[in-house]
């Protein structure tokens, strides 16, 4: 290890703090005060060896003082060792005020006048130095000793024009403190507004990975039981495809069918509603392409059109080449649940309309019913999760609400939109807004 290497070193461990502090900052504040503490007992001593042979034997008693003052620099050091850095920073701040005080007016009275004036501009490091370490108040506190101390030199030192000392340190002095006041408290706030956005960017990043990894717990618990209730469906599903089987050519078959059959149809709304979590769970990738969504309406609209025809209700689509930029298999079921919906508040000879339509931001998708329609106090809330309008959970109106939720989750996840508007009693219009097709050299795909 080198010289160099070596004193580095040990000047790191007479300045280290012998205790743990509250942050960097402070242990950092208290190595440096410390290292100023060493430093002036250095020079000043260093100073006093280098000049003593120029002293006469019956001067060298004068020196006592000087070094006595030096020497209580060792009390802020030991403070800032043990970390009680306010109160070092204060008692070397009290410690230069008095040492240039008194320097200023033992020179003025044995070197001339001229030289404790001077001495005087050297106050100017108690305001810096307060500013630097000190609370605003301390250094309006010391700033005003300062002025004190250049009035008072000015009082015992009759031979000096006063308005020279007021245009000398004294206002040099006092621009100096108001300059360091000012700046010192525009640093502080600056660095309180900086540990103000890291603290706020650390628990935002913090509450990031909490939402993360409850989401990632969340999912798992949501894939294992869709999964396991999924199992038991299937074996409730079988067992009453037995039980028909034995009884259809029993006298009790008719008496027993209805029953049969609503148990089918449940079995087929919960598994609906575990499909529904599990593409909640499942949101967060999705596969974005250039979609045509003429092609997943009019395929959509192939699909229902038994239903709708079932239960008398129009079924019509108007469609032109509409790309958008999105996952077609969620837009497929986002158009589900929506086509689904009007047909389950549309009665009997009413009419459903699917058609595609653009704005100068976005590609839609309309989907418009002569239903029923909301009630005004429902409309904000249709979009949330297991929100139902109806009061009454009949057959024919099942499910937990989360359809038209999943329809929401679908298209913010494809950074999409869906809207509403509605009248009572006259229908429904549902309008999903996608992002237009990106520009790319591949054509656009077709649903999977």
């Amino acid at each position: 290890m080198s010289l160099l290497a070596r004193m580095t070193r040990f000047w790191q461990r007479i300045v280290e703090p012998l205790h743990p502090l509250a942050s960097p900052e402070i242990r950092n504040d208290a190595r440096i005060l410390a290292g100023m503490c060493l430093a002036i007992l250095g020079i000043s001593g260093a100073g006093i060896v280098l000049t003593i042979g120029t002293y006469r034997f019956d001067e060298i008693s004068r020196l006592l003082p000087v070094l006595g003052s030096i020497s209580f620099y060792l009390i802020p050091y030991y403070l800032c060792r043990r970390g009680y850095i306010r109160q070092a920073a204060l008692l070397m701040t009290l410690m230069a005020l008095l040492l240039i005080g008194t320097a200023a007016l033992v020179m003025g009275q044995y070197s001339g006048q001229n030289l404790g004036q001077n001495i005087l501009h050297y106050l100017v490091l108690v305001s810096l130095f307060s500013a630097a370490f000190l609370p605003i108040n301390y250094t309006i506190l010391f700033s005003v000793a300062n002025i004190g101390m250049c009035i008072i030199y000015g009082i015992a030192s009759p031979d000096v024009p006063f308005n020279e000392i007021v245009r000398g340190p004294l206002i040099y002095n006092g621009f100096a403190a108001c300059f360091a006041t000012l700046a010192a408290e525009f640093w502080r706030r600056r660095d309180a507004e900086k540990r103000t956005l890291l603290l706020t960017a650390e628990q935002q990043r913090h509450e990031l990975i909490m939402r993360q990894e409850r989401y990632t717990v969340l999912k798992t618990f949501i894939e294992a039981t869709t999964h396991d209730f999924g199992t038991r469906l299937s074996q409730v599903e079988t067992n009453r495809y037995f039980v028909r089987q034995k009884a259809k050519d029993s006298t009790v078959a008719p008496v027993i069918e209805p029953h049969l059959e609503k148990i089918r149809l449940v079995i087929r709304q919960m598994a609906d509603q575990l499909n529904n979590l599990s593409m909640i769970a499942n949101l967060d990738n999705p596969l974005r392409a250039n979609v045509n969504l003429a092609i997943i309406i009019e395929k959509i609209a192939h699909e229902f059109s038994p239903i709708a025809d079932k239960q008398q209700i129009h079924l019509y689509t108007t469609t032109e080449t509409t790309l958008a930029y999105c996952d077609d298999v969620h837009i497929q079921l986002a158009l589900h649940y929506l086509l689904d919906n009007a047909l389950t508040y549309t009665p009997s000879g009413g009419t459903i309309r699917l058609r595609t339509g653009s704005t100068p931001t976005a590609s839609l998708i309309i989907v418009e019913d002569t239903g029923k329609g909301i009630p005004a106090d429902n409309l904000p809330h249709i979009f949330d999760a297991f929100y139902k309008g109806d009061a009454a959970r009949t057959t024919t109106h099942s499910g937990l609400g989360l359809g038209l939720t999943v329809v929401r989750l679908i298209a913010e996840a494809n950074q999409g939109t869906i809207e509403v508007t509605s009248l009572e009693g006259k229908g429904s219009t549902f309008t999903l807004a996608l992002p237009h097709p990106i520009a790319s050299p591949i054509a656009a795909t077709s649903p999977s």
